[in-house]
């Protein structure tokens, strides 16, 4: 039977309306999908959220719900074309609406405003028959969201005697060991963060959201001289990310930021390689296994050198009996001791064409 769809975007934030947006979904029991987003607006281990858009076909053939109404709450757009019949979006700024696909009704609010009112009316045109059917709905939902999670704890389990760090157990690691209230900036589009609780009253997570990398080291010093004392920060970064703003960790250094840098390392523009792999899998490089610029082995790069070089301390973690000390010590360097550290993590590769490590030979 049909649903709708929720995406709630970086408005939600911007104006404080994560409680409402919570209430708009609990209310109709409709399952809460991301994109392009810079922040979690809504939070990730709800019952109702179900990763990201577009919807899954395993979403269907769990809950027999097909999203039939997308209705996009404060949203910046979507990374392709809207699937469902109908779409709806709201926000404060009309220019993000309907950028490269049709709406069937847009409407410019303020959202901490209109959305109270907006579940207060769809209470009163619906009866309680149909609110209940809803309810009954939500559990079709989490049944999904529940899943996905489940899903993620079983990668980490089939990883946990591996011989090098697998990045479900940095993200488990991360999930368990990361103070509840952390601020984590994240560029590592490969990351695995199904296990980290982002969102209203979790951690609460910023990323980029336009597609270019090189802000994060900036973006973390940032963050911690905004918030002060209030919250720790954590710098989750790839190392493809990192070589674009290699020299940041000076700043750190000078205003002393207690920012926490967790690199993970794993040699490789890895997502440039799986969108490659992806978008061209027929390209002579995905056949041949040849991704020319891509692998950023040979010679390896000491990530906590760099940063022992402008003043930040830090060590590099390759064993995963190791890993767990390594974060605590870099925890107690923020909390305790209010200095920045960096962890240089090896972590294996994943996703398609990683097993690759070709590059050019030549030498001048």
């Amino acid at each position: 039977c049909g649903c709708p769809a929720l995406m709630f975007g970086d408005d939600v934030w911007n104006q404080n309306a994560q409680d409402e947006a919570v209430q708009l979904a609990e209310l109709l029991g409709a399952p809460v999908f991301g994109s392009r987003q810079t922040s979690a607006n809504f939070p990730t281990h709800h019952p109702l959220s179900c990763g990201g858009y577009p919807v899954e076909k395993e979403f269907s053939d769990v809950t027999g719900l097909q999203p039939d109404l997308l209705f996009m709450v404060g949203c910046r757009g979507l990374h392709g074309s809207a699937e469902e019949p109908t779409v709806m979006q709201i926000g404060p700024n009309p220019t993000l609406m309907g950028r490269h696909y049709p709406l069937d009704l847009a409407a410019q609010c303020n959202l901490k405003d209109t959305l109270p009112v907006l579940c207060e009316t769809i209470s009163s045109m619906y009866g309680t028959d149909t609110i209940e059917l809803w309810r009954n709905q939500r559990a079709k939902v989490s049944t999904y969201a529940k899943l996905l999670l489940e899903r993620e704890e079983a990668v980490v389990r089939e990883h946990a005697d591996d011989d090098v760090i697998h990045p479900s157990l940095l993200e488990a690691q991360m999930a368990t060991l990361l103070p509840k209230d952390s601020i984590i900036i994240g560029e590592n589009p490969t990351a695995r963060t199904t296990l980290l609780p982002f969102g209203h009253q979790q951690m609460w997570r910023f990323g980029g959201g336009g597609g270019s990398l090189g802000w994060a080291v900036g973006g973390a010093t940032g963050a911690k001289i905004g918030i002060g004392d209030e919250r720790p920060v954590v710098l989750s970064i790839g190392d493809g990310s990192l070589t674009y703003s290699a020299a940041g960790f000076w700043s750190m250094a000078r205003y002393k930021t207690p920012v926490l840098t967790i690199v993970s390392n794993n040699e490789s523009y890895q997502v440039v390689r799986i969108n490659w792999a992806r978008e061209m899998p027929d390209s002579q490089m995905v056949q041949e296994g040849k991704y020319p610029g891509l692998f950023l082995g040979g010679p390896s790069i000491d990530y906590a050198g760099l940063a022992r070089s402008q003043g930040v301390d830090g060590e590099r973690v390759t064993d995963p009996s190791e890993l767990e000390a390594a974060l605590k010590r870099g925890i107690d360097c923020i909390l305790k001791e209010n200095r920045p550290y960096l962890l240089d993590v090896v972590v294996a590769r994943e996703g398609l064409g990683h097993e690759s490590e070709w590059h050019q030979g030549w030498q001048m």
